[in-house]
C-alpha cells in the first residue's frame, strides 16, 4: 500500500513539473495545476508516511499558490509528525502572518 501510494505521488509530481514546462505552443507556466498536483503528492507522501517528501510537496505547493496559507500549515504538522517542533513552529508561524 504504502509503496503504491510513492509511486502515485512521484507520478503527481512528474505532472506537476510537466505543468511548469514551457514550449514553443505552450509559452507559460500552468503554476495552477502545478500546485493541485504538489497538492494531490503530498497527500500520497503523507499516506504512505513519508513526512519530508509531503512536507516538500506542500511546501512547492505554497510557492505556486502563493496565498495558499494551508500548504504551509500542512508543511508545518509534517514536522510535527516527526517531532521536529522547531521547524514545525516556523511554518505554522508563517501560514498565520
Amino acid at each position: 500500500m504504502a509503496a503504491q501510494k510513492i509511486n502515485e505521488a512521484h507520478e503527481h509530481m512528474a505532472k506537476a513539473d510537466k505543468c511548469l514546462k514551457t514550449s514553443f505552443t505552450k509559452w507559460k507556466p500552468d503554476f495552477d495545476s502545478a500546485a493541485s498536483e504538489y497538492a494531490k503528492a503530498a497527500v500520497c507522501f503523507k499516506n504512505a508516511k513519508q513526512f519530508d517528501q509531503a512536507k516538500d510537496a506542500y511546501l512547492k505547493e505554497a510557492e505556486y499558490h502563493t496565498e495558499n496559507k494551508t500548504a504551509i500549515e500542512q508543511a508545518g504538522m509534517m514536522m510535527k509528525e516527526q517531532k521536529k517542533m522547531p521547524e514545525a513552529i516556523q511554518y505554522i508561524e508563517k501560514a498565520c502572518m
